[in-house]
C-alpha cells in the first residue's frame, strides 16, 4: 500500500493497493488496537479493479480472531460505504479492543489488480 495522488477521490491523496503474480496478497491493518463502542460505524470512499475483503480483528490479549464483515467488488467508480460495526463488538468480550482490516487478492483475470480507499472514517455516534 502507498499513499499516491494519481486516483483520488477527495483531496490531495488516497492508498492505493496494487497487487501482481509476486506480491499476489495483501492484509493491511490497523497497528494499535482500537476502543470501539456498539455505536462505531466504518466510512470510507472506495475504487477497485477486484473484490477485496473489509473485517474486524477482536483482539483479547495475545488472541486475535479475524471476522469478515463485508467483501466489495470491483468498481470502476468511486463509491461511498458505511460499515455498521455493532454485531461485531456486541458479541465480544467487554476487555476486547478492535482492528480494522482490508484484504485481498491477485486476480489474473485483471490487466491491473488495484485497489483505493479514501475518507476513511470511524464515526461514533451517542
Amino acid at each position: 500500500a502507498t499513499i499516491q495522488s494519481i486516483d483520488v477521490f477527495q483531496g490531495l491523496n488516497s492508498v492505493g493497493i496494487y497487487l501482481d503474480s509476486t506480491n499476489n496478497y495483501f492484509d493491511i491493518r490497523s497497528i494499535t488496537p482500537l476502543d470501539l463502542t456498539n455505536t462505531t460505524f466504518l466510512e470510507l470512499d472506495f475504487k477497485s479493479s477486484i473484490n477485496f475483503n473489509i473485517g474486524i480483528v477482536v483482539v483479547n490479549g495475545e488472541f486475535e480472531q479475524k471476522e469478515q464483515i463485508i467483501q466489495l467488488y470491483q468498481t470502476d467508480n468511486w463509491k461511498k460505504i458505511y460499515l455498521d460495526l455493532e454485531p461485531f463488538i456486541s458479541s465480544s468480550i467487554n476487555t476486547s479492543t478492535f482492528k480494522i482490516y482490508f484484504e485481498g487478492l491477485y486476480s489474473n483475470h485483471e490487466t491491473t489488480n488495484s485497489v483505493y480507499l479514501d475518507n476513511l472514517k470511524l464515526v461514533f455516534f451517542e
